[in-house]
């Protein structure tokens, strides 16, 4: 955006393309404009690696601490977030761990620019899958994107050059755009083993539901063909259509899985059904979109039920607990059978023949999703995604709003916690006040009524003195009247 000098150098419109890890959060249907920083990495066999592979990791956090003031208006005059954007190079170490000790500084997005001796184009350095495999990027929250050597260096020497001239800095526009449709598409690959995509089908039902006139949902299943030299355990029919092992030597098998797989897609076939027309959106035909309310009963409670680990075998990931489940929510269970057996194979070679890139993917509007597979942040990838925004998209992304701008705080939820918390701190300081005289005053009833009873007694004791016994002797001459002068 800033210096046009700079944007003019990138075509076309000042465009950079790149792709963005899988890691991390895009900012999604939102405008973020960023100022550029580059520190000159100390080692430059493991460029920006940690804090101290950075020039003057002093100065670097003196600078993250200062206010950042980004001199830019967006043209369409609509509020944008402003962040630091840090470029660093690639090589050394993980793109996790690069955008982690970015992140640590204050970075608020990466941009980490391909290595020298790279052969990668800016035409095809979008084909580089920036993943995260060995898993240490999972609490990373800023997006991270890759480009080509030969845009980024271009970037590396403006900045460099403009760090000590005042008043004069690179900014960039961030975006992360879905292509827009009337109603979007969603394809979701997963695995019936997996407990990330079942976490994540049971946190986006609740927007699927709210979305569903305007939203196609579209579930597929990641299979693979194996050699004839490995066991038939693995595999549904010969070697074409297997999946992995979840539990090891467990009784858990990789044919198992394939044929919950089966399960599932022969449920979503019986009972997918079109949702009709909704006059509420008059630009929208909903009659072109399915929904099955039985598959996301059924896979939310088979998920939840069903376990890969556990001793009680009804309980077990299979046929006895996946029929269990269908019977409970009143699937036919004869006619989903019915269906693995007779369409079994050929639901799996469309499976085949639709693979992604990864056992647990995304894709809306045909367009490959980049980020933490997360119910929210799909929901917004979703949502920037229509032609015009429904009104359930607007209403999430105000409740998104009142939480950061306040609500987040939670400060009336906290006003009514202390007041609960105060009404139940009185209630048994006053029901231990209350038990204590409450104990007090019988315990002083019943010795008073002890009393009672004892001098009653001793009064008629007395009184039986008066009475002469069988032998003429009265009672006392015989020294039972003595317990009158007992000292009680």
């Amino acid at each position: 955006m800033k210096p046009a000098a700079l944007a003019n150098q990138f075509a076309p419109n000042g465009k950079i393309g790149g792709s963005t890890a899988t890691f991390g959060a895009p900012f999604y249907g939102e405008i973020v404009a960023g100022k550029l920083i580059y520190a000159p990495p100390l080692n430059p066999e493991h460029p920006h690696c940690s804090e101290e592979g950075y020039t003057n990791p002093k100065r670097m956090e003196e600078l993250f601490k200062k206010k950042l003031d980004i001199d830019y208006t967006q043209e369409s005059g609509a509020q944008h977030k402003e962040k630091r954007v840090m470029l660093v190079e690639r090589g050394g170490c993980s793109f996790a761990q690069k955008v982690r000790v970015a992140e640590d500084f204050g970075a608020g997005a990466v941009i980490i620019v391909d290595s020298q001796s790279s052969f990668l184009t800016k035409d095809d350095i979008h084909t580089v899958i920036m993943s995260d495999k060995r898993h240490n990027g999972k609490e990373i929250k800023i997006p991270s994107m890759l480009i080509s050597y030969e845009e980024g260096k271009l970037l590396i020497d403006a900045v460099s050059s403009m760090t000590n001239t005042k008043g004069d800095s690179a900014i960039v526009e961030l975006s992360w755009n879905v292509p827009s449709n009337n109603i979007v598409k969603m394809d979701v690959w997963m695995v019936p083993s997996n407990k990330a995509a079942y976490t994540f089908l049971s946190e986006f039902r609740p927007v699927l539901e709210a979305l569903k006139k305007t939203l196609q949902f579209i579930p597929h299943f990641d299979i693979y063909s194996l050699d004839e030299d490995y066991g038939d355990d693995s595999c549904y029919a010969g070697q074409n259509f297997c999946a992995d092992d979840p539990d090891g030597v467990g009784p858990i098998t990789g044919r198992m899985v394939v044929t919950e797989m089966v399960r599932q897609m022969c449920i979503w076939e019986e009972h997918a059904r079109r949702v009709g027309k909704d006059n509420s959106y008059a630009n929208v035909n909903s009659e072109n979109v399915f929904h099955s309310e039985k598959y996301w009963d059924y896979v939310t409670k088979f998920y939840a039920e069903c376990q890969i680990i556990t001793l009680e075998e009804h309980k077990r990931f299979g046929s006895e607990c996946s029929h269990a489940v269908m019977k409970s929510l009143n699937i036919d269970v004869d006619e989903v059978e019915k269906c693995v057996k007779n369409e079994g194979l050929s639901l799996l070679a469309l499976q085949e023949q639709n693979i992604a890139w990864d056992e647990f993917a995304v894709r809306i509007n045909g367009w490959k999703f980049h980020g933490d597979i997360s119910a929210n942040l799909v929901r917004k990838a979703v949502c920037s995604g229509f032609k015009v925004e429904p009104a359930e998209c607007v209403k999430m992304r105000e409740m998104d709003e009142w939480l950061a701008n306040g609500g987040g705080n939670h400060a009336v939820l906290n006003i009514i916690f202390t007041i609960l918390l105060s009404l139940f701190l009185i209630a048994c300081f006053s029901y231990l006040f209350c038990k204590n005289r409450i104990t007090e005053y019988a315990h002083r009833i019943m010795k008073d009524e002890i009393s009672l009873q004892v001098s009653s007694r001793i009064a008629e004791y007395r009184n039986l003195t008066t009475f002469d016994s069988d032998d003429g002797g009265s009672l006392s001459e015989k020294g039972v009247g003595k317990c009158g002068e007992l000292d009680l």
